[in-house]
């Protein structure tokens, strides 16, 4: 859980750190493949329009002055001490299914993820179940609130095979839609990784 939270503040750290100092003009373009290492997810973001700020193991990042989507994945069993006399796939079967057999559970990390944006606001809110890759997802939209700046907020959270998988959307202003067709199709490209990585 620890390894989450951290994960998860610096995930959103980054967003606030590109809110604050990208100044590139988006536009409505094709979207371009990129893959996720050592986790071999995939998700197209739109580069160049979008400047890429980041791809490496933490997260893949692209922003406009006013916006970041951000992606990434991490496997759970990294940091974890395991038996070695059972065997990895025994692992990430337990893992996977302690997430994904409660939804509150799955919804509780997008919350506690959503919270490093600044004081979350109630009106508006959105929770629900969706579908990331394919994959049972919680969803979170909600406006935020941080030094006098607002903005919006949205994140999906998964786990598969162990792995779990972020999509995260934040815009500054009062505008939640305001690149919702680009976020859209970037949501509708993420392909979950086939398999995790080698131990």
């Amino acid at each position: 859980m620890r390894t989450f939270r951290i994960r998860t503040h610096a995930v959103l750290a980054a967003a606030f750190a590109a809110l604050a100092g990208t100044a590139q003009a988006a536009a409505a373009q094709d979207l371009a493949p990129l893959t996720g290492t050592p986790v071999a997810y995939q998700v197209g973001m739109p580069v160049p329009a979008w400047e890429l700020l980041r791809n490496d193991e933490e997260m893949m990042q692209v922003g406009t002055a006013d916006a970041v989507i951000i992606a990434s994945a991490w496997d759970l069993l990294a940091q974890e001490q395991r038996n070695p006399a059972i065997p990895d796939h025994i692992h990430r079967t337990i893992v996977t299914n302690q997430w994904m057999d409660s939804d509150s559970l799955l919804m509780a990390r997008v919350a506690e993820a959503l919270s490093s944006t600044g004081n979350l606001q109630a009106e508006g809110r959105v929770e629900e179940m969706r579908t990331l890759g394919g994959e049972r997802a919680a969803y979170m939209r909600t406006q935020w609130e941080r030094e006098g700046d607002t903005g919006w907020a949205q994140a999906y959270v998964t786990v598969k095979d162990g792995i779990m998988y972020m999509l995260v959307h934040v815009v500054a202003g009062a505008d939640a839609d305001k690149y919702g067709e680009i976020f859209g199709r970037v949501h509708q490209s993420f392909v979950l990784a086939a398999a995790p990585p080698a131990s």
